[in-house]
């Protein structure tokens, strides 16, 4: 509640933008910094494994989505679709799922470190070790 009451206040009362620097803008940082720490501790407790998916994913999206998403935005204008809400959603689409396409590519052609850099065999297997200590935790409830 405090997070879009403060939206509402900084955006609206007080007719702030992003750019407004001072204690106005500190305070919605930190209110909204909080609400995505709790958000995110709350969405822990379900099984959202598409979420996880696009976490894994994340940087593949991350380096890709503004050339996807901008060849969609080009074809969706030459074929004169010029609406703002059918760009919008067709262009977020395409900029998501193509990534997540290039990469099922990439991993069935076993390209390796196309997003992630080598690790020594010492790394890979400490952080083998703690992934499993984690899951193993998870499932035991401790």
């Amino acid at each position: 509640m405090a997070f879009i009451l403060g939206q509402w206040i900084f955006h609206g009362y007080l007719s702030l933008e992003y750019r407004d620097r001072g204690i106005q803008s500190l305070l919605l940082a930190i209110i909204s910094i909080g609400f995505i720490v709790s958000l995110s501790i709350h969405l822990a407790k379900f099984n959202l494994s598409f979420f996880a998916y696009l976490g894994r994913c994340s940087m593949a999206i991350y380096l890709m989505h503004v050339v996807a998403g901008g060849a969609a935005r080009a074809l969706l204008s030459q074929l004169g679709i010029h609406s703002f809400i059918e760009q919008l959603v067709i262009g977020f689409i395409f900029a998501l799922l193509a990534p997540l396409a290039v990469l099922v590519l990439i991993n069935k052609l076993k390209i390796p470190y196309m997003f992630s850099a080598p690790l020594c065999s010492c790394l890979a297997n400490i952080f083998a070790k703690a992934a499993k200590f984690t899951h193993k935790k998870k499932q035991t409830g401790t």
